[in-house]
């Protein structure tokens, strides 16, 4: 599993950039006193640069309805225009296999 932020998608070559991250919460033993103890996680960014995947043309995709759930399964067409008009930053998880993106899931942990 990677974790991260999409920083491009590229549907012609079956390709995703990931700007990879960490979900840091009180009881992992990553977290630092300087983080954010009231909303009880931080993401936190992993040293490195983005990593590019090959998404398998099987890929699942799922988003969170309102946000915060529950998933809804949508097809790639609905994802494209899911990133284009999102006006935040979305937090998602990537399932791979061999290397490869098998599953796309929007992360959300309250």
């Amino acid at each position: 599993q990677v974790l991260g932020y999409i920083s491009d998608f590229n549907y012609g070559s079956n390709t995703v950039t990931v700007d990879r991250r960490d979900w840091v919460t009180p009881e992992s033993g990553d977290w630092k006193p300087e983080y954010d103890m009231d909303a009880g996680f931080e993401i936190v960014d992993l040293e490195g640069a983005d990593i590019t995947y090959r998404v398998r043309s099987d890929c699942t995709y799922h988003v969170l309805a309102g946000g915060s759930g529950p998933a809804v399964d949508v097809g790639e067409d609905e994802i494209s225009v899911y990133l284009r008009e999102a006006d935040y930053p979305i937090f998602w998880s990537f399932e791979m296999e061999d290397r490869e993106v098998v599953s796309i899931v929007e992360w959300y942990v309250p």
